[in-house]
């Protein structure tokens, strides 16, 4: 059975890539040139002595390379997503479903890029105001490119903010309908190893977030004026990191609770189709019911044996290992002033 995707405007940055597309340059090409503008801009400001590009702002910019492609993937991953529902789920109640589609593909994440980009170009402001004179065009154009770069860097990133926020409330939602889980399927999470995978890479995707740590923690410790809420930033980078933990455990309880339901479901029907036949077998015993009989307990015993948790540990080391790189990046100067950071 089939759904099709619903029709949905695209984001600004996947327009660009599948604009260049039509031109035969593939995606994550298309992706690494986008991030590559800004470095290259950055590298030339660092050679014309404009000013000392840090570690922690390469390392920000880098993420605008691999930022605008894990956007493009996302859009096959959702359309693909419809079908596969249909093994678990009615076709009526999977299309009341993609509403969580369109929520994902709506402009609404600038709920969430705006602010950020305000606080962000703010703090960037009066961080580089105080380093900088702005006697020299140069210097003003430094600003300016710096205030750019943060304006693009917060709208790519809210919009997998926005797109994990969505796929959270698609989970949650999935609870409120009875599921047609298979205990014989062999990702022996009844068929729903595909919305676990589809949740684990959207969580994974969220957490390369975590590559703007870096220039907050740069912008707090580089200044004067910001020396004296590097704690707060260095707290915040650990929220961070809390709330990706967060909407992994969100989406791997959800289908947990989802599985222990469906689960429960087929051996609540099982044990009473199973006493049924046992009863009929007492009264007119026969090889046919006895074989019945057998299949019920083969199936009882399946279904006990179903895994209720979509992961493993080597999943969550990976999870963890993605956030984890960039807090040390960005702490690293915090924790040890000596090390040399430019």
């Amino acid at each position: 059975m089939n759904v099709e995707p619903r029709k949905r405007k695209d984001f600004f940055i996947v327009k660009y890539i599948l604009f260049l597309k039509n031109f035969g340059v593939p995606p994550l090409l298309s992706s690494i040139a986008f991030g590559g503008l800004f470095l290259s801009t950055a590298a030339i400001f660092y050679a014309i002595r404009a000013t000392t590009v840090s570690l922690g702002y390469l390392c920000s910019l880098s993420w605008l390379a691999i930022g605008p492609f894990l956007i493009y993937k996302a859009r096959p991953m959702v359309d693909g997503l419809w079908s596969d529902m249909t093994k678990i789920l009615g076709k009526e109640e999977v299309e009341e479903l993609q509403s969580y589609e369109s929520d994902f593909y709506s402009y609404r994440f600038l709920f969430v890029a705006v602010p950020l980009a305000i606080v962000a170009c703010l703090a960037s402001i009066l961080a580089i105001a105080s380093t900088l004179k702005f006697s020299s065009s140069l210097s003003l154009a430094y600003a300016s490119f710096f205030v750019v770069s943060w304006i693009t860097l917060a709208l790519v990133g809210s919009i997998g903010v926005w797109g994990v926020a969505q796929l959270i409330r698609l989970i949650l939602a999935i609870r409120r309908y009875n599921l047609k889980l298979d205990p014989l399927s062999f990702d022996r999470f009844g068929g729903m190893k595909f919305l676990a995978d589809f949740g684990i890479k959207g969580t994974a995707m969220y957490s390369s977030g975590a590559l703007l740590i870096p220039i907050m923690i740069e912008i707090a410790t580089q200044s004067g004026l910001y020396r004296e809420i590097a704690q707060v930033v260095v707290a915040y980078s650990g929220l961070y990191a809390l709330s990706v933990l967060l909407s992994f455990l969100v989406q791997v309880f959800a289908l947990h609770i989802a599985a222990v339901k469906g689960r429960n479901d087929i051996l609540k029907l099982t044990s009473g189709q199973y006493q049924k036949l046992l009863a009929d077998y007492e009264k007119e015993p026969s090889s046919d019911i006895g074989l019945r009989i057998l299949v019920l307990q083969g199936l009882f015993e399946e279904t006990l044996q179903m895994k209720v948790y979509p992961f493993d540990l080597g999943i969550v080391l990976k999870l963890i290992g993605s956030i984890a790189l960039p807090i040390v990046l960005g702490t690293i100067n915090f924790w040890f002033p000596w090390i040399p950071m430019h």
